[in-house]
């Protein structure tokens, strides 16, 4: 740390590239060692080849793969568009003996058949020239509402309206409130009806009186004595400690293991180099003038 302005770093003057810096003090280039290269594991015994006879070798030999046909037209004979290996000598077929190759004749070009009566006249009196007549184009004009202020003379009340619906309410009855009729007696009824005769109260039916039977322990609310079933089957069994799982590949013994593994000649722990010291003084963030303080 410096004190201002003694030790600045200007913001506006170009550094030599040969200015030794804080960075350069503190932060030297390490040196970056040996690649780690992973050393081979021994040849065990089950790793050596296999000498002796199997199946495949009797069984499956190494066939010879044919060569390919060449392409016909090509100038080859037929005799050289055999495969390699094969036993034919100078081959002829029967094909071969009697085809005759005949020359190609010339092709003619297809010529649609004349029209009948192609060089009669073609009359012109159509039903299009009789009557589909070419009319002249008119310009369309806006459309108008028709005159409705001229006097077209005295309306005609005599409509279909008023001589079939006439007015119908003149001819309704008026509505007249019904009377109340008075009860002949006000006295109370004396007659026998349906309802007292049919629905008419009935005795309601007794409780039924819950039977008691005799119980087997004795006097109510006696303890049993004697041993059951579900005492000696079902007790009460002690908790033990949580049994461990163990894997299926194979008992885990208390030993430990000492041998040689895999594990331990391929993924050596490779030691790793000293890490860089790390600034935790934060950066300059004030600005005094032209230079940055700490």
């Amino acid at each position: 740390m410096h004190k201002c302005p003694t030790k600045h770093t200007s913001l506006n003057s170009q550094f030599d590239p040969n200015t030794m810096s804080e960075y350069i003090h503190k932060y030297p280039a390490w040196p970056i060692g040996p690649k780690f290269k992973r050393e081979v594991a021994p040849t065990k015994f089950g790793d050596a080849k296999f000498c002796d006879d199997t199946t495949y070798d009797t069984d499956y030999t190494k066939k010879e793969i044919p060569a390919k046909f060449s392409r016909p037209g090509d100038g080859a004979t037929l005799a050289g568009n055999m495969p390699m290996g094969t036993h034919y000598q100078n081959p002829h077929s029967e094909y071969n003996d009697r085809y005759i190759k005949w020359p190609l004749g010339p092709r003619y070009k297809k010529q649609d058949p004349p029209l009948a009566s192609s060089t009669a006249r073609f009359c012109d009196d159509t039903t299009y020239d009789t009557d589909f007549k070419k009319w002249p184009n008119i310009t369309r004009q806006a459309f108008k509402p028709p005159m409705t202020t001229s006097n077209t003379g005295a309306f005609d009340d005599l409509t279909t309206y008023n001589i079939a619906y006439v007015d119908k309410s003149k001819h309704l009855q008026r509505w007249v409130k019904p009377k109340e009729t008075p009860a002949t007696s006000t006295g109370p009824f004396y007659g026998i009806t349906t309802h007292a005769t049919d629905f008419g109260p009935k005795p309601l039916s007794g409780r039924a009186v819950p039977v008691k039977y005799g119980c087997s322990l004795g006097s109510s609310g006696a303890k049993f004595q004697g041993e059951t079933e579900y005492h000696d089957g079902y007790r009460a069994w002690p908790l033990g400690r949580p049994v461990r799982a163990v894997r299926k590949d194979g008992p885990i013994g208390g030993a430990r293991f000492q041998g040689e593994s895999i594990y331990h000649t391929d993924y050596i722990n490779p030691k790793l180099p000293p890490r860089c010291p790390v600034l935790l003084r934060p950066k300059p963030t004030n600005i005094c003038g032209d230079h940055m303080c700490y």
